[in-house]
């Protein structure tokens, strides 16, 4: 992967994470979802190598974004009124129907709900290759850029 093939993913990884909420990453789909970067993905992935020479070339990281509940129209409003007539309905007469009143306001009541409510359910919503031993190059050259100041004194 050239250098520029690898900053265009980079740029790509950063919009779709900023144009969609990710919460979780992971290599590969999965069930248990810990990682809130992609680098702490990648490098628990690493950990189960006994050598890095081991590692794929590519891996796939994917990215999560909590799912967005939908409550269907008229589902809350009717459970209301079937409740509300067995109570204190006429037992012989017809159901109550619903208003517009009524509609109004049980979408409403849904829009703060679904404001409110966290999802904790996921779903994978973007993918994008990793070029493995080039991740595994910058980042190692990240973390002696930090361990090192510019002088190459250390700064532990």
């Amino acid at each position: 992967m050239s250098e520029q093939e690898l900053q265009s993913v980079r740029r790509e990884i950063q919009n779709d994470s900023e144009k969609i909420k990710i919460v979780y990453w992971s290599v590969g789909e999965s069930e248990k979802l810990v990682h809130e970067t992609i680098n702490a993905a990648i490098k628990e992935h690493l950990e189960h190598y006994h050598e890095l020479s081991d590692a794929p070339h590519e891996i796939i990281v994917v990215g999560y974004s909590r799912m967005q509940p939908v409550l269907s129209d008229n589902d809350t409003l009717e459970h209301t009124l079937e409740y509300l007539d067995e109570e204190f309905g006429d037992p012989d007469g017809d159901r109550t129907k619903p208003t517009e009143k009524m509609r109004e306001a049980e979408r409403a009541y849904h829009a703060v709900i679904l404001a409110e409510y966290e999802s904790w359910m996921c779903e994978p919503v973007v993918r994008h290759v990793v070029d493995l031993r080039r991740w595994i190059s910058d980042w190692r050259m990240s973390r002696a850029s930090r361990l090192f100041d510019e002088s190459g004194t250390s700064k532990d």
